[in-house]
């Protein structure tokens, strides 16, 4: 049997197993999204060309081209109905620790972009919920925000404690409102611009006024943010980046500095995740679609391709066969390298392939990855 039969029949039969009501609503429907996750792995890149190159049918590829088309195009498939429940079982498993949820933006097809909100998990980041919208740049507004982050919370066990990271994009009054009113209490650390008035010793104060050299914080307890809509109180960090020459305002209702700290160091996980889902790993900005509704269906196939092969990454990690595709002494490759690197081993040894979107939550057992 072909590599690509295998991948297909394999990630057939673990789709058929976690949605079946998928499945019987419309069985075409899920053969096309089972088709593209064991594709994505193995394709030179996300045009529609190349992904049909790696699909085991008989059509003509330009046929194929065109299932997957339609595949996009229909307005049936909604991809958080058939994620949810694939995602809800690991963010059980990670709630028994604290789970940070991280926010962010990234350019996506033809003058788009994607707002993501994702699981910090082994110095990366897995989706949770996201949403395309039109416009390669520009910040996306405080009601979308809340609205995907409330969706998010609808997935997340009750009694887990969360803590919210976000660069400068996502210091919305709105947002801090919301978070504010949350019940029960998430902890939070947003960037905020440097030019933010804050009530300060009943002054209005810039933030960028307060002096802070290389090397230096501030740290300032129960103080206002923004003349034009009072929010608080909050605390706020301050920093100096030395790498960009700049001021790092966070916004939190921690209490200590070190733990700002701690938890906004881990804000730039989901960089390598778009990184992997990119440039780095599926390329998926080849995939040159300009509707912002077809990129999220798109980016569900995506997301359990990605969460696949962070499963297998993490079944070689605790077996111990990670060594056969990184370095024997130490760890030296991603979660997600690892297990693109296994899946080769396993079709090119004829062996059997395991399919999951579980990844192992092992942080506390198996030190992580060493960066880059």
């Amino acid at each position: 049997m072909s590599d690509s039969r295998r991948r297909y029949y394999a990630v057939k039969a673990k789709l058929g197993q976690l949605l079946p009501e998928q499945w019987t609503e419309c069985e075409s429907r899920m053969i096309n999204l089972s088709l593209m996750v064991s594709a994505i792995p193995k394709a030179k890149d996300l045009t529609q060309t190349n992904l049909a190159a790696e699909m085991p049918l008989t059509a003509q590829d330009s046929s194929l081209v065109q299932r997957q088309r339609r595949w996009v195009k229909n307005e049936q498939l909604d991809e958080r109905v058939c994620y949810r429940p694939i995602i809800t079982p690991l963010l059980q498993a990670l709630s028994r620790t604290t789970i940070p949820i991280i926010l962010d933006t990234t350019e996506m097809g033809v003058n788009c972009h994607l707002l993501m909100v994702a699981v910090g998990y082994q110095r990366r980041a897995l989706p949770l919920v996201w949403q395309a919208g039109e416009g390669s740049r520009g910040h996306t507004d405080g009601d979308l925000q809340v609205g995907l982050l409330n969706y998010g919370a609808d997935l997340l066990p009750q009694t887990a404690d969360v803590i919210v990271l976000g660069d400068g994009e996502f210091g919305h009054v709105q947002l801090l409102t919301w978070l504010a009113s949350f019940h029960p209490a998430w902890d939070y650390g947003l960037r905020v611009a440097s030019d933010t008035k804050i009530l300060f010793e009943g002054q209005w104060r810039r933030l960028d006024s307060f002096d802070v050299r290389a090397g230096e914080t501030i740290w300032l307890e129960q103080v206002y943010l923004t003349r034009q809509a009072a929010c608080g109180p909050v605390n706020i960090w301050l920093t100096w980046d030395t790498k960009h020459n700049r001021l790092v305002p966070i916004v939190t209702n921690l209490s200590l500095p070190d733990e700002v700290r701690y938890w906004y160091g881990k804000r730039p996980w989901i960089e390598p995740l778009f990184g992997d889902v990119k440039g780095h790993g599926f390329d998926l900005q080849t995939c040159r679609l300009r509707h912002p509704d077809r990129l999220d269906r798109l980016m569900l196939a995506v997301s359990l391709a990605y969460l696949w092969l962070c499963f297998l990454g993490s079944v070689a990690i605790l077996t111990g066969h990670a060594k056969l595709v990184d370095r024997s002494d130490r760890r030296d490759r991603s979660i997600f390298t690892i297990g693109r690197l296994w899946l080769n081993r396993l079709l090119k040894l004829d062996c059997p392939i395991r399919v999951g979107f579980f990844p192992f939550p092992f942080s506390s057992t198996i030190p992580p990855a060493r960066p880059g």
